[in-house]
């Protein structure tokens, strides 16, 4: 409720009111928020399943981009103002958005939906690399302890040495759900012609894709009320809100503080699965997920001038 004040806050009012404006503490911790709407992603998608996927994500990328055109229209601004001026940055950022749902979308009907989350998790590290090796930035010292340590985690959350399948395709598709948002994360960093919203933009043309690929790939399912509601609340929360409340807290926040607790998704999503009985958790588990956020964490950690 307190992130949707927030954001309605810039909507024109009359000029005898008084909109609330919040102290940069306060939109840190709207824009923490985000972590737990994005955390309800596997255990949202556990419950739409065996909803086909692509009928799944033409929905869901579909509500996510009403819901950040409607905060824009209450906010009174533009619908073209979501349009980026780049076709660069419509491009990756189509297919990170619809790269990293669909690849989680198959890697949790393969692995774990922990597994799957954890792994898929790799995208900060994997975005040091890619950054690195397009010149973009320069690997220090720090960036190679984050790799290490989120290269032992991912062994750990893998665990090929131990009793269960190792299902290549599900562990590749995390990686790839992760490689695609890096990817995505990576090209903005030369390219930042598009506002924050413009990822609603995105979902818009992925929802169309989406839509495409399952009249020629699936048979339309018949949803039951409990996958048409999780649908919806993936669309309105990962895939729309989240997005809406973090740009939020970053533009007018603490970035570093926040940027940091974003980590913790991984974590908090493996919670919510156990506590929803969706999943079960090991202890090899957990410590990866901790070394998986921890690289992360030490890797994106902004430098001291």
């Amino acid at each position: 409720m307190a992130a949707a004040v927030a954001l309605f806050s810039d909507y024109r009012r009359p000029s005898t009111a008084s909109p609330w404006r919040p102290s940069p503490a306060q939109a840190t911790l709207i824009g923490s928020s985000s972590v737990f709407l994005w955390a309800v992603w596997p255990s949202l998608a556990i419950f739409a399943s065996p909803t086909p996927t692509f009928q799944t994500l033409s929905i869901g990328m579909a509500v996510g981009f009403l819901c950040l055109a409607g905060l824009r229209l209450l906010r009174g601004e533009s619908l073209a103002g979501m349009v980026p001026q780049s076709p660069g940055l419509l491009i990756t950022g189509v297919i990170g958005i619809l790269g990293t749902n669909a690849f989680n979308f198959i890697a949790i009907t393969r692995i774990s939906p922990a597994q799957a989350s954890v792994i898929a998790y790799l995208w900060p590290m994997m975005a040091i690399v890619l950054a690195a090796a397009f010149g973009l930035k320069r690997l220090q010292l720090r960036h190679g302890i984050a790799v290490l340590l989120g290269f032992a985690g991912a062994v750990l959350v893998i665990n090929p040495f131990g009793q269960a399948t190792f299902d290549v395709l599900g562990i590749g598709c995390a990686l790839l759900a992760g490689l695609s948002w890096a990817g995505y994360t990576t090209y903005r960093m030369v390219d930042n012609r598009g506002p924050s919203d413009a990822v609603g933009i995105y979902s818009l043309v992925a929802a169309v894709v989406c839509l495409i690929a399952h009249s020629q790939l699936e048979q339309t399912h018949a949803m039951s009320a409990i996958q048409f509601v999780a649908i919806l609340g993936l669309g309105i929360a990962p895939m729309g809100l989240a997005n809406a409340v973090w740009d939020y807290g970053i533009s007018r926040g603490d970035a570093r503080s926040l940027s940091i607790l974003a980590y913790g998704t991984p974590l908090v999503a493996t919670l919510l699965l156990v506590v929803l009985g969706l999943t079960a958790v090991t202890p090899l588990l957990l410590i990866g997920a901790v070394l998986i956020v921890g690289g992360a964490a030490i890797g994106t950690w902004p430098a001291r001038d």
